[in-house]
Protein backbone atom coordinates (compact mmCIF):
# COMPACT_ATOMS: atom_id res chain seq x y z
CA UNK A 1 0.00 0.00 0.00
CA UNK A 2 1.61 2.96 -0.98
CA UNK A 3 1.63 6.25 1.67
CA UNK A 4 -0.93 8.15 0.30
CA UNK A 5 -3.15 5.00 -0.30
CA UNK A 6 -2.95 4.55 3.68
CA UNK A 7 -3.52 8.19 4.32
CA UNK A 8 -6.79 7.61 2.79
CA UNK A 9 -7.36 4.00 4.36
CA UNK A 10 -6.92 5.86 7.52
CA UNK A 11 -8.69 8.86 6.74
CA UNK A 12 -12.30 7.07 5.46
CA UNK A 13 -11.72 4.85 9.00
CA UNK A 14 -11.19 7.29 11.86
CA UNK A 15 -10.94 4.34 14.43
CA UNK A 16 -8.92 2.41 12.18
CA UNK A 17 -4.80 2.60 12.79
CA UNK A 18 -1.36 1.02 12.79
CA UNK A 19 -0.83 -1.17 15.51
CA UNK A 20 2.03 0.61 18.09
CA UNK A 21 5.30 -0.50 17.68
CA UNK A 22 6.76 2.15 19.93
CA UNK A 23 7.68 2.40 23.63
CA UNK A 24 5.43 4.99 23.74
CA UNK A 25 2.71 6.54 21.54
CA UNK A 26 2.12 7.54 18.98
CA UNK A 27 -0.36 9.91 21.17
CA UNK A 28 -1.90 13.51 20.55
CA UNK A 29 -1.32 16.39 22.26
CA UNK A 30 -2.06 20.21 21.92
CA UNK A 31 -4.77 19.82 19.22
CA UNK A 32 -5.83 23.12 17.96
CA UNK A 33 -7.75 25.10 14.67
CA UNK A 34 -4.21 24.79 13.15
CA UNK A 35 -2.12 22.73 14.34
CA UNK A 36 -1.05 19.24 16.56
CA UNK A 37 1.95 17.81 18.24
CA UNK A 38 2.56 14.35 18.01
CA UNK A 39 4.35 12.19 20.80
CA UNK A 40 6.12 9.28 20.66
CA UNK A 41 8.77 7.67 22.63
CA UNK A 42 11.32 5.24 20.98
CA UNK A 43 13.43 2.52 22.06
CA UNK A 44 16.69 2.58 21.33
CA UNK A 45 17.13 6.57 20.36
CA UNK A 46 16.36 7.74 17.06
CA UNK A 47 15.65 9.83 14.59
CA UNK A 48 11.71 9.81 13.00
CA UNK A 49 9.94 11.88 10.90
CA UNK A 50 5.89 12.27 10.86
CA UNK A 51 3.79 12.61 7.41
CA UNK A 52 0.15 14.15 7.34
CA UNK A 53 -2.04 13.50 4.89
CA UNK A 54 -4.73 15.44 4.37
CA UNK A 55 -8.67 14.56 3.15
CA UNK A 56 -7.30 15.15 -0.76
CA UNK A 57 -4.47 12.97 -0.28
CA UNK A 58 -1.97 15.50 -0.06
CA UNK A 59 1.18 14.50 1.88
CA UNK A 60 3.68 16.61 4.06
CA UNK A 61 6.64 15.21 6.08
CA UNK A 62 7.48 16.79 9.45
CA UNK A 63 11.36 15.45 10.48
CA UNK A 64 12.58 15.02 13.78
CA UNK A 65 16.38 14.83 13.47
CA UNK A 66 17.83 14.31 16.86
CA UNK A 67 19.28 10.86 17.59
CA UNK A 68 16.28 10.96 20.88
CA UNK A 69 14.63 8.32 23.06
CA UNK A 70 11.47 11.32 23.23
CA UNK A 71 10.12 13.20 20.61
CA UNK A 72 7.41 16.02 20.13
CA UNK A 73 6.82 16.88 16.80
CA UNK A 74 4.54 20.18 16.77
CA UNK A 75 2.75 20.22 12.95
CA UNK A 76 1.36 23.70 11.74
CA UNK A 77 -0.24 25.18 8.98
CA UNK A 78 -3.17 22.99 9.12
CA UNK A 79 -6.77 23.60 8.46
CA UNK A 80 -9.84 23.76 11.39
CA UNK A 81 -12.20 21.50 12.04
CA UNK A 82 -10.39 18.81 9.47
CA UNK A 83 -9.59 15.27 10.13
CA UNK A 84 -5.89 14.32 9.04
CA UNK A 85 -4.13 10.89 8.84
CA UNK A 86 -0.97 10.77 10.13
CA UNK A 87 1.97 8.09 10.74
CA UNK A 88 5.36 8.14 12.22
CA UNK A 89 8.82 6.99 10.25
CA UNK A 90 10.99 5.75 12.43
CA UNK A 91 14.21 3.58 11.01
CA UNK A 92 12.56 0.28 12.53
CA UNK A 93 9.41 0.66 12.16
CA UNK A 94 6.13 2.67 11.89
CA UNK A 95 2.59 3.89 13.43
CA UNK A 96 -0.08 5.90 13.59
CA UNK A 97 -3.72 7.43 13.29
CA UNK A 98 -5.70 10.09 12.71
CA UNK A 99 -6.78 13.46 14.83
CA UNK A 100 -9.31 16.34 13.82
CA UNK A 101 -8.11 19.94 14.48
CA UNK A 102 -10.69 22.27 16.30
CA UNK A 103 -13.22 23.92 14.26
CA UNK A 104 -12.56 27.91 13.61
CA UNK A 105 -13.85 30.14 16.14
CA UNK A 106 -17.10 31.05 14.66
CA UNK A 107 -18.10 27.46 13.87
CA UNK A 108 -21.71 26.38 14.79
CA UNK A 109 -23.07 23.01 15.66
CA UNK A 110 -22.49 21.01 19.02
CA UNK A 111 -19.30 20.80 21.15
CA UNK A 112 -18.37 16.98 21.95
CA UNK A 113 -15.91 16.20 24.43
CA UNK A 114 -15.37 13.60 26.78
CA UNK A 115 -14.28 13.37 30.56
CA UNK A 116 -12.68 11.27 32.65
CA UNK A 117 -9.27 11.00 35.14
CA UNK A 118 -8.11 9.02 37.93
CA UNK A 119 -6.56 5.50 36.09
CA UNK A 120 -4.13 4.40 38.47
CA UNK A 121 -3.84 1.01 39.58
CA UNK A 122 -6.99 -1.06 38.61
CA UNK A 123 -5.74 -2.09 34.95
CA UNK A 124 -9.69 -4.43 34.29
CA UNK A 125 -11.17 -1.15 35.32
CA UNK A 126 -9.08 1.38 33.59
CA UNK A 127 -9.57 -0.88 30.43
CA UNK A 128 -13.64 -1.34 30.24
CA UNK A 129 -13.31 2.72 31.02
CA UNK A 130 -11.09 2.90 27.53
CA UNK A 131 -13.16 0.85 25.89
CA UNK A 132 -16.10 2.94 26.81
CA UNK A 133 -14.19 6.01 25.59
CA UNK A 134 -13.14 4.26 22.04
CA UNK A 135 -16.63 3.74 21.39
CA UNK A 136 -17.87 7.09 22.95
CA UNK A 137 -18.57 10.66 20.34
CA UNK A 138 -16.04 13.35 21.24
CA UNK A 139 -13.58 15.33 19.79
CA UNK A 140 -11.48 15.14 22.55
CA UNK A 141 -10.58 14.29 25.62
CA UNK A 142 -10.41 16.00 29.19
CA UNK A 143 -8.25 14.06 31.95
CA UNK A 144 -8.77 15.19 35.87
CA UNK A 145 -5.44 13.81 36.80
CA UNK A 146 -3.98 10.68 38.77
CA UNK A 147 -2.51 8.79 35.35
CA UNK A 148 -0.36 6.54 37.03
CA UNK A 149 0.13 5.50 40.61
CA UNK A 150 3.18 6.57 40.56
CA UNK A 151 4.71 9.64 37.99
CA UNK A 152 7.97 8.34 38.96
CA UNK A 153 7.17 4.77 38.07
CA UNK A 154 8.39 3.77 34.18
CA UNK A 155 6.53 0.64 34.65
CA UNK A 156 3.53 2.89 36.00
CA UNK A 157 3.66 5.37 32.90
CA UNK A 158 4.54 1.88 30.90
CA UNK A 159 0.82 0.40 31.51
CA UNK A 160 -0.77 3.82 31.08
CA UNK A 161 0.39 4.05 27.39
CA UNK A 162 0.14 0.41 26.97
CA UNK A 163 -4.03 0.72 27.55
CA UNK A 164 -4.42 4.20 26.36
CA UNK A 165 -2.21 4.27 23.41
CA UNK A 166 -4.73 3.13 20.78
CA UNK A 167 -7.32 5.82 22.17
CA UNK A 168 -5.24 8.67 22.32
CA UNK A 169 -3.71 7.57 18.78
CA UNK A 170 -6.68 9.45 17.45
CA UNK A 171 -7.85 12.19 19.49
CA UNK A 172 -6.23 14.46 21.65
CA UNK A 173 -6.12 14.77 25.47
CA UNK A 174 -5.94 17.69 27.78
CA UNK A 175 -4.49 16.77 30.87
CA UNK A 176 -4.28 18.16 34.31
CA UNK A 177 -1.74 17.24 36.52
CA UNK A 178 -2.49 14.93 39.54
CA UNK A 179 -0.89 14.74 42.90
CA UNK A 180 0.49 10.82 41.95
CA UNK A 181 2.48 13.22 39.18
CA UNK A 182 3.66 15.67 41.70
CA UNK A 183 4.78 12.39 44.63
CA UNK A 184 8.75 13.55 43.72
CA UNK A 185 10.72 15.25 41.31
CA UNK A 186 11.05 12.34 39.17
CA UNK A 187 7.04 12.59 38.93
CA UNK A 188 6.85 15.88 37.96
CA UNK A 189 9.17 15.67 35.18
CA UNK A 190 7.97 12.62 33.64
CA UNK A 191 4.36 14.32 33.28
CA UNK A 192 6.13 17.53 32.34
CA UNK A 193 7.89 15.19 29.63
CA UNK A 194 4.49 13.41 28.50
CA UNK A 195 1.61 16.03 28.99
CA UNK A 196 3.14 19.63 29.66
CA UNK A 197 3.00 22.24 26.75
CA UNK A 198 5.63 22.00 24.09
CA UNK A 199 6.39 25.96 23.96
CA UNK A 200 6.50 25.98 27.66
CA UNK A 201 8.98 23.96 29.54
CA UNK A 202 8.22 23.18 32.95
CA UNK A 203 4.55 24.75 33.54
CA UNK A 204 1.99 23.15 34.78
CA UNK A 205 -1.05 24.78 33.58
CA UNK A 206 -2.28 26.23 30.68
CA UNK A 207 -5.45 27.29 28.38
CA UNK A 208 -6.86 26.24 25.04
CA UNK A 209 -9.75 27.62 22.86
CA UNK A 210 -11.90 24.97 21.13
CA UNK A 211 -14.75 26.75 18.74
CA UNK A 212 -16.91 28.92 21.51
CA UNK A 213 -15.15 27.17 24.80
CA UNK A 214 -12.39 28.32 26.56
CA UNK A 215 -10.95 25.84 29.01
CA UNK A 216 -8.31 27.10 31.85
CA UNK A 217 -6.46 23.23 32.93
CA UNK A 218 -5.15 24.30 36.32
CA UNK A 219 -2.50 23.04 38.80
CA UNK A 220 -4.61 22.76 42.04
CA UNK A 221 -1.53 21.70 44.06
CA UNK A 222 0.40 24.87 44.93
CA UNK A 223 -0.45 28.59 47.22
CA UNK A 224 -3.47 30.04 45.59
CA UNK A 225 -3.26 33.45 46.89
CA UNK A 226 -0.26 34.69 45.25
CA UNK A 227 2.42 33.24 42.93
CA UNK A 228 2.42 32.89 39.16
CA UNK A 229 -0.48 30.69 38.68
CA UNK A 230 -2.78 33.10 40.14
CA UNK A 231 -1.29 35.71 38.68
CA UNK A 232 -1.83 33.91 35.44
CA UNK A 233 -5.25 33.00 35.77
CA UNK A 234 -6.36 36.55 36.84
CA UNK A 235 -4.97 37.54 33.66
CA UNK A 236 -6.66 34.85 31.50
CA UNK A 237 -10.16 34.68 33.18
CA UNK A 238 -10.28 38.76 32.35
CA UNK A 239 -9.13 38.12 28.85
CA UNK A 240 -11.59 35.74 28.66
CA UNK A 241 -14.59 38.29 29.34
CA UNK A 242 -14.45 40.28 26.31
CA UNK A 243 -13.33 37.13 24.33
CA UNK A 244 -14.90 37.40 20.73
CA UNK A 245 -17.39 34.77 20.34
CA UNK A 246 -16.62 33.10 23.53
CA UNK A 247 -19.84 31.49 24.84
CA UNK A 248 -18.02 28.48 27.47
CA UNK A 249 -15.81 28.65 30.02
CA UNK A 250 -14.74 25.58 31.37
CA UNK A 251 -11.87 25.13 34.14
CA UNK A 252 -10.21 21.35 35.17
CA UNK A 253 -8.16 21.01 38.08
CA UNK A 254 -7.26 17.59 39.73
CA UNK A 255 -8.69 18.64 43.34
CA UNK A 256 -11.54 21.15 42.47
CA UNK A 257 -13.28 23.42 45.43
CA UNK A 258 -16.28 20.97 45.86
CA UNK A 259 -16.34 16.99 46.98
CA UNK A 260 -18.41 14.65 48.63
CA UNK A 261 -15.66 12.32 49.30
CA UNK A 262 -13.05 11.91 51.69
CA UNK A 263 -11.03 14.78 50.43
CA UNK A 264 -13.53 16.92 50.83
CA UNK A 265 -13.40 20.87 49.42
CA UNK A 266 -10.03 21.98 49.00
CA UNK A 267 -9.42 24.13 51.71
CA UNK A 268 -6.64 26.50 49.65
CA UNK A 269 -9.02 27.29 47.08
CA UNK A 270 -11.87 28.37 49.39
CA UNK A 271 -8.76 30.47 51.38
CA UNK A 272 -7.57 31.81 48.51
CA UNK A 273 -11.35 33.15 47.03
CA UNK A 274 -10.85 30.68 44.19
CA UNK A 275 -14.29 29.49 43.62
CA UNK A 276 -15.26 33.71 43.99
CA UNK A 277 -12.62 34.51 41.35
CA UNK A 278 -14.31 31.41 38.65
CA UNK A 279 -17.93 33.01 39.20
CA UNK A 280 -16.94 36.79 38.88
CA UNK A 281 -15.29 35.70 35.43
CA UNK A 282 -18.36 33.68 33.82
CA UNK A 283 -17.60 30.12 34.80
CA UNK A 284 -20.02 27.91 33.69
CA UNK A 285 -18.35 24.58 34.82
CA UNK A 286 -15.26 22.74 36.76
CA UNK A 287 -14.33 19.78 36.01
CA UNK A 288 -12.36 17.93 38.64
CA UNK A 289 -11.29 14.17 39.83
CA UNK A 290 -9.15 13.37 43.06
CA UNK A 291 -12.11 11.08 44.92
CA UNK A 292 -12.40 8.63 42.98
CA UNK A 293 -16.18 8.39 42.43
CA UNK A 294 -18.54 10.50 40.15
CA UNK A 295 -20.25 13.66 41.69
CA UNK A 296 -22.34 16.62 40.01
CA UNK A 297 -23.33 19.51 41.69
CA UNK A 298 -23.76 23.71 42.11
CA UNK A 299 -23.02 26.04 44.29
CA UNK A 300 -24.22 29.79 44.24
CA UNK A 301 -24.34 29.39 40.34
CA UNK A 302 -20.99 27.57 40.04
CA UNK A 303 -21.32 24.19 38.57
CA UNK A 304 -18.93 21.24 39.24
CA UNK A 305 -18.91 17.68 37.97
CA UNK A 306 -16.17 15.06 39.59
CA UNK A 307 -14.87 12.43 37.30
CA UNK A 308 -12.39 10.58 39.21
CA UNK A 309 -13.39 6.88 38.36
CA UNK A 310 -10.90 5.88 35.79
CA UNK A 311 -9.70 2.72 37.39
CA UNK A 312 -8.57 3.84 40.49
CA UNK A 313 -9.76 2.39 43.54
CA UNK A 314 -13.43 3.52 44.55
CA UNK A 315 -13.85 6.12 47.18
CA UNK A 316 -17.10 6.20 49.85
CA UNK A 317 -19.45 9.20 49.76
CA UNK A 318 -17.59 11.18 53.27
CA UNK A 319 -19.03 14.57 53.19
CA UNK A 320 -22.18 15.27 51.80
CA UNK A 321 -23.09 19.06 51.05
CA UNK A 322 -25.68 20.94 50.07
CA UNK A 323 -23.82 21.71 46.74
CA UNK A 324 -23.85 17.83 45.52
CA UNK A 325 -26.51 16.68 43.20
CA UNK A 326 -25.52 13.49 42.47
CA UNK A 327 -22.95 11.39 43.74
CA UNK A 328 -22.02 7.20 42.82
CA UNK A 329 -19.32 5.59 43.79
CA UNK A 330 -18.40 3.74 40.34
CA UNK A 331 -16.04 3.44 37.72
CA UNK A 332 -17.42 5.56 34.81
CA UNK A 333 -16.82 8.17 32.48
CA UNK A 334 -18.85 11.75 31.30
CA UNK A 335 -20.10 12.47 27.76
CA UNK A 336 -20.73 16.13 27.57
CA UNK A 337 -21.91 18.41 24.72
CA UNK A 338 -22.26 22.37 24.51
CA UNK A 339 -24.79 23.54 22.10
CA UNK A 340 -26.26 27.07 21.56
CA UNK A 341 -26.88 28.46 25.36
CA UNK A 342 -27.15 24.57 26.71
CA UNK A 343 -24.40 21.94 28.33
CA UNK A 344 -25.68 18.10 28.59
CA UNK A 345 -23.58 15.32 29.79
CA UNK A 346 -24.59 11.84 30.25
CA UNK A 347 -22.38 9.58 32.71
CA UNK A 348 -21.74 6.14 31.74
CA UNK A 349 -20.44 3.17 34.16
CA UNK A 350 -17.84 1.72 32.91
CA UNK A 351 -20.32 -1.31 31.90
CA UNK A 352 -21.60 1.52 29.57
CA UNK A 353 -25.22 1.68 31.40
CA UNK A 354 -26.43 5.09 32.18
CA UNK A 355 -25.66 6.57 35.68
CA UNK A 356 -27.15 9.99 34.74
CA UNK A 357 -28.50 12.60 31.92
CA UNK A 358 -28.40 16.16 33.16
CA UNK A 359 -27.53 19.89 31.64
CA UNK A 360 -28.21 23.41 32.09
CA UNK A 361 -28.84 26.13 30.07
CA UNK A 362 -26.50 29.36 30.53
CA UNK A 363 -26.97 31.02 33.96
CA UNK A 364 -29.57 28.45 34.92
CA UNK A 365 -29.38 25.55 37.34
CA UNK A 366 -29.31 22.23 36.56
CA UNK A 367 -32.23 21.08 34.67
CA UNK A 368 -32.98 17.29 35.97
CA UNK A 369 -32.91 18.31 40.26
CA UNK A 370 -35.56 19.07 42.50
CA UNK A 371 -35.10 22.36 43.67
CA UNK A 372 -32.91 22.74 46.48
CA UNK A 373 -31.56 24.91 49.05
CA UNK A 374 -27.94 26.41 48.70
CA UNK A 375 -25.62 27.46 51.72
CA UNK A 376 -27.06 30.60 53.48
CA UNK A 377 -23.48 32.04 53.46
CA UNK A 378 -22.11 34.83 50.50
CA UNK A 379 -18.81 32.29 50.62
CA UNK A 380 -19.01 30.13 48.11
CA UNK A 381 -17.51 27.34 50.45
CA UNK A 382 -19.99 24.46 51.43
CA UNK A 383 -21.76 24.60 54.79
CA UNK A 384 -21.03 21.61 56.80
CA UNK A 385 -23.20 18.19 56.28
CA UNK A 386 -23.99 15.20 58.09
CA UNK A 387 -21.65 12.24 57.56
CA UNK A 388 -23.57 9.76 55.84
CA UNK A 389 -22.50 5.25 55.19
CA UNK A 390 -19.71 4.59 53.79
CA UNK A 391 -20.70 3.25 50.21
CA UNK A 392 -17.59 1.19 49.54
CA UNK A 393 -13.96 0.41 50.36
CA UNK A 394 -11.83 2.26 52.09
CA UNK A 395 -9.12 4.15 50.42
CA UNK A 396 -5.71 2.52 50.62
CA UNK A 397 -1.82 4.22 50.23
CA UNK A 398 -0.98 8.11 50.65
CA UNK A 399 -1.95 10.99 49.28
CA UNK A 400 0.84 13.22 48.09
CA UNK A 401 -1.51 16.03 47.31
CA UNK A 402 0.69 18.32 49.36
CA UNK A 403 3.29 18.40 46.90
CA UNK A 404 3.63 21.73 45.77
CA UNK A 405 3.97 21.94 41.81
CA UNK A 406 6.20 24.11 39.50
CA UNK A 407 4.88 27.56 39.91
CA UNK A 408 6.47 28.64 37.11
CA UNK A 409 7.89 28.49 33.63
CA UNK A 410 11.51 26.87 33.93
CA UNK A 411 13.56 24.52 31.53
CA UNK A 412 12.66 21.10 32.49
CA UNK A 413 16.80 20.40 33.56
CA UNK A 414 15.30 23.05 36.46
CA UNK A 415 12.49 21.63 37.47
CA UNK A 416 13.33 18.89 40.13
CA UNK A 417 15.50 21.54 42.01
CA UNK A 418 12.62 24.07 42.29
CA UNK A 419 10.28 21.30 43.43
CA UNK A 420 12.33 20.19 46.02
CA UNK A 421 13.50 23.35 47.62
CA UNK A 422 9.39 24.74 47.26
CA UNK A 423 8.55 21.22 49.64
CA UNK A 424 11.71 21.56 51.74
CA UNK A 425 9.94 25.17 52.41
CA UNK A 426 6.72 23.86 52.87
CA UNK A 427 7.57 20.97 54.94
CA UNK A 428 9.23 23.56 57.50
CA UNK A 429 6.38 26.50 57.20
CA UNK A 430 3.01 24.69 56.86
CA UNK A 431 1.00 22.12 59.00
CA UNK A 432 -1.00 19.54 56.91
CA UNK A 433 -4.33 20.43 56.76
CA UNK A 434 -6.00 17.24 54.97
CA UNK A 435 -6.16 13.62 55.88
CA UNK A 436 -3.62 11.45 54.07
CA UNK A 437 -5.70 9.42 52.04
CA UNK A 438 -5.38 8.79 47.94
Amino acid sequence: MTRVALGFALFLSPHLALAAPFAKGPYLQECSATGVSVRVEVDPPTPLRVEIVDPSGTSRTVESKDTARFHAVRVGGLSPGTRYAYTVHSAATRAGGTFLTAPADNATGPLQFLLYGDNRTDDVAHGRVVRGLAGAEGAFFIHTGDFVESGASAPDWQRFFDLETPLLQNRCVFGAVGNHELLDDQSASAFVRYFGPTDAAGLLYSTFRWQNARFFVLNAFQRWESGDQRTWLERELRNSDTEAGLTWRFVVMHQGPYSSGPHGHHARLHKAQIPELFVAHHVDLVFSGHDHLYERGEVQGLHYVLSGGGGAPLYPVRHPHPGSRRTESIHHWVELTAEGASVKLVARRADGSVLERCGFTKGAPWDCDAPAAQPGSSSLLPAPAPSMPLLTQEPRAKCGCHTVGAPTSMPIAALPLALAFLRRRRARREPRTSPPHD
